[in-house]
C-alpha cells in the first residue's frame, strides 16, 4: 500500500482476448465461462507451484507450510520512502527515491517480490483464485494495521482496471484486496472515485520513462480531494 496526501498514477495489465474456440483456445474463452472451467481445473492453496496434500490448517491460511517458508519478508531494513528492501543496513533511501521526487507520501511492502509471490499473483489474476486476496489482505493487518491506524487513513482507494479488461478478467484483484483490508481496518472503501478510461500497454516491459507516457492521462478523478488520506 501507499499512503497519499493528493495523487498517484497506478499500473494496469493489458490483456488481448481472442476469440478462438476449442481446446487450443480455451485460455481465451470470456471470463465468466473461462473461469468456471479454470475453477473446476485449479486445486491446491498453496501460493507457490508445487503440488501436494494440505492440512485443514494450511487450506485455512490458504498457504502451505513449504511455500510459507519460501516467502521473504522485508522486515526493518527498508526505504523510508517506498518501503523497498535496502542493500546496507545504513541507508535510508534507495537509490529510486534518492534520485527522483514521488507523488505519494510513504509506501510498505509485506514481500519481497520473489518467485513464489510471483506464482500466487499469476494465479490469483488470471486463474481466479479470488480467494487469495484474503491471505495478501491479512498478512497486510498483521503487519501493518498499527502503522495505517498512526496514519490517520480517510480512505482506501483501489486503482482500477479498465472496463474491458475488468470484464474479460470478471474481477479487480486491487479492488479485491482493498475491499478485505478495508472490513479489517473499519476503513471506507472508495471503489468509484478514480476511473480507468484508457486501455494502456503492459508495464512490465516498459522503462520508468516509457511507463510514465503509458499512463498519461489514463485515470479520471470523480472526487477532488482535499487534505483526506489515502491509502
Amino acid at each position: 500500500g501507499r499512503l497519499l496526501d493528493h495523487q498517484e498514477r497506478g499500473g494496469g495489465v493489458r490483456i488481448l482476448l481472442r476469440r478462438r474456440l476449442g481446446r487450443r483456445g480455451e485460455r481465451h474463452l470470456p471470463s465468466r465461462r473461462r473461469h468456471r472451467r479454470l475453477k473446476r481445473k485449479t486445486s491446491g492453496l498453496h501460493i507457490g507451484s508445487d503440488a501436494r496434500e494440505h492440512t485443514e490448517q494450511e487450506k485455512q491460511d490458504l498457504v502451505c507450510g513449504l511455500c510459507r517458508g519460501r516467502l521473504q519478508y522485508i522486515g526493518n531494513d527498508h526505504c523510508m520512502k517506498c518501503g523497498r528492501p535496502l542493500l546496507a543496513e545504513q541507508e535510508e533511501y534507495c537509490r529510486d527515491c534518492g534520485k527522483k521526487q514521488h507523488f505519494f507520501t510513504q509506501g510498505r511492502s509485506v514481500f519481497v517480490y520473489c518467485t513464489p509471490v510471483k506464482q500466487s499473483l499469476f494465479r490469483m489474476k488470471n486463474s481466479n483464485r479470488q480467494e487469495y486476496a484474503r491471505f495478501y489482505a491479512e498478512v497486510m493487518y498483521q503487519n501493518f494495521g498499527r502503522w495505517i491506524e498512526n496514519s490517520r487513513i480517510d480512505v482506501i482507494l483501489p486503482i482500477p482496471m479498465y472496463p474491458v479488461q475488468k470484464r474479460i478478467r470478471g474481477f479487480n484483484q486491487a479492488e479485491l484486496l482493498a475491499v478485505k483490508l478495508g472490513k479489517m481496518t473499519g476503513i471506507t472503501v472508495a471503489r468509484h472515485l478514480l476511473v480507468k478510461g484508457k486501455d494502456t500497454h503492459a508495464q512490465k516491459s516498459l522503462d520508468a520513462k516509457g511507463r510514465a507516457e503509458n499512463l498519461k492521462d489514463a485515470f479520471e478523478v470523480k472526487y477532488r480531494f482535499d487534505g483526506e488520506r489515502v491509502l
